[in-house]
């Protein structure tokens, strides 16, 4: 459990839950409301981890003196949805006024707080770019996923000689994938062809890579060199 005291700052007290209060941090700059975000005390409920031990304090203590950078590691792990959710905010806040170092092998976390990436790889950085540049340098050519309502075989087969298109892989009875020759859009033959064989399409999509996706592909070329 937290106290917390408002004025000109606002001071954190913890409890051990002996009744004894622990200082955990002052804040000069932020008023209670921004207090209780960093020690979770909306909701009237204290977040621990799973060895127990609260992340609260820890996060009072990181912007004890308003530091320039702040660095966390793993700060979502054990925490619920919920809690997730509001971590995610008060970075994204805390990222307005300081440089916030997030470490995590939790790739969707990073991509939802994080403007930079570094990816490390045996102890070399092997990327470091937005997360938008990443995932766009590492996707190259256009790829679509075509589901159509029956012959996906067939659909394949007519798109295989188009001038734009460099290969065609049927993924299921029903999906087809379709890679475009680098800087085409072929969206407009595919659809095309499609409508001049009667083929019926249910879904047309662009696939684009996720962070995931660009760091599996990164590290294992790293380890292949």
């Amino acid at each position: 459990m937290y106290r917390l005291s408002a004025g000109t700052s606002t001071t954190v007290h913890g409890y051990d839950g002996k009744g004894v209060p622990v200082f955990c941090g002052r804040f000069k700059t932020a008023g209670k409301k921004s207090a209780q975000t960093v020690c979770g005390r909306g909701n009237g409920n204290d977040r621990y981890d799973r060895s127990g031990r609260a992340h609260d304090p820890q996060f009072a203590q990181a912007i004890l003196g308003y530091p320039e950078i702040i660095i966390l590691d793993e700060p979502t792990v054990g925490l619920d949805p919920k809690q997730i959710i509001e971590i995610r905010e008060l970075i994204r806040h805390l990222g307005e006024k300081h440089t916030v170092i997030l470490s995590s092998h939790i790739l969707p976390e990073i991509s939802a707080v994080c403007d930079h990436v570094f990816i490390i790889s045996k102890g070399k950085l092997v990327a470091s770019d937005s997360t938008e540049n990443l995932v766009n340098l590492m996707s190259g050519a256009q790829e679509i996923e075509l589901t159509v309502r029956t012959g996906a075989g067939e659909a394949a087969g007519y798109l295989q000689g188009e001038e734009n298109i460099a290969r065609v892989e049927q993924a299921d009875h029903d999906k087809i994938r379709i890679y475009a020759k680098k800087g085409a859009d072929v969206r407009e033959e595919v659809f095309r062809q499609m409508a001049e064989h009667n083929i019926p399409v249910l879904e047309m999509k662009t696939v684009t890579k996720s962070l995931e996706d660009v760091f599996l592909e990164i590290t294992q070329e790293g380890g292949a060199q």
